[in-house]
């Protein structure tokens, strides 16, 4: 069994901390560490093991968004990867002990760093305005570490503390040890929805992705992640509309387009039932919170 040990992960006993971009083979073997891991899933899926004493197996789905937390000790493996691309964060607590007491305190901190998880893991799963954000601040120190200028070991903390918050402020997804929550099908059907949200909804078509009859694939799909196929389509199309008006200039007709919306008017109607409030609204108020008034 492969066994990775801080000393040989860390360049400087001194900053513990290290971040590499791995694409995956279709499977990685058992393995452990000695340090906690936190690992970012770029792109792609995969079903994710721990192997626990008295517990057993412990297997759950994984796609692009996820991220979860390895402690020290855990064996591990991925299999049924495809087109998996993993952000692998290790570090050592004493990284961030002076500031740990206001990490504590993130919603879901103790939920993603909790070292006796029983038959549950838990997982977080990143909006995509959260996960473009997270992503950034890992390229960040992926940078900084290569090019190592002056105060790198600084700017690498600072970012790392940045996605720490991004990922620990996010709602947490519960993954129970199930065939449901690892069946490759669906995974790859969410995978698809994740990666091209503006195509058109086709229930059969996903269902055949998963080689699954529709009432079969559709409960299934709801028992991996509590909803319709429909509803995490649409929560998907609304994450990217709300991700274009704080990021972009676009008109909300030319948003809509982007986002597979054939009527402006029904993706107006749709954002106010589901966000409170006007696409046009919306953008005035994420603009408000950003620009200086003078």
């Amino acid at each position: 069994m492969k066994e990775y040990l801080a000393e040989k992960t860390f360049k400087t006993n001194h900053f513990p901390l290290m971040v590499a971009l791995a694409p995956q083979m279709p499977s990685m073997p058992l393995h452990y560490h000695d340090f906690i891991e936190l690992v970012f899933v770029g792109h792609g899926h995969s079903i994710h093991s721990f192997f626990t004493d008295p517990s057993g197996e412990i297997s759950y789905g994984l796609i692009q968004g996820d991220v979860f937390s390895v402690m020290p000790g855990e064996v591990h493996k991925y299999s049924k990867s495809k087109n998996l691309i993993l952000y692998n964060i290790a570090f050592q607590k004493e990284i961030i002990r002076n500031e740990i007491d206001e990490l504590v305190k993130l919603n879901s901190w103790s939920l993603l760093f909790n070292a006796n998880p029983g038959i549950i893991r838990n997982k977080i799963h990143l909006a995509l305005p959260d996960r473009r954000a997270a992503e950034k601040c890992l390229k960040k120190i992926i940078m900084e570490f290569s090019l190592e200028k002056s105060g790198f070991e600084l700017n690498a903390k600072i970012a790392f503390l940045e996605f720490l918050v991004i990922a620990a402020r996010a709602t947490e997804t519960e993954w129970k040890a199930s065939p449901n929550t690892t069946h490759t099908g669906i995974l790859e059907s969410i995978n698809l929805m994740e990666e091209f949200p503006e195509n058109p909804f086709h229930l059969k078509s996903f269902a055949e992705i998963a080689a699954m009859s529709v009432s079969s694939y559709t409960t299934k799909f709801r028992e991996a992640t509590g909803l319709s196929p429909l509803d995490y389509f649409i929560g998907i199309r609304m994450e990217k509309v709300r991700w274009l008006l704080s990021e972009t200039s676009l008109s909300i007709s030319e948003i809509a387009y982007k986002c597979g919306f054939c009527d402006t008017n029904y993706l107006i109607k749709l954002f106010r039932v589901r966000q409170g409030i006007t696409p046009g609204k919306y953008r005035n108020l994420i603009r408000s919170h950003i620009h200086f008034r003078y």
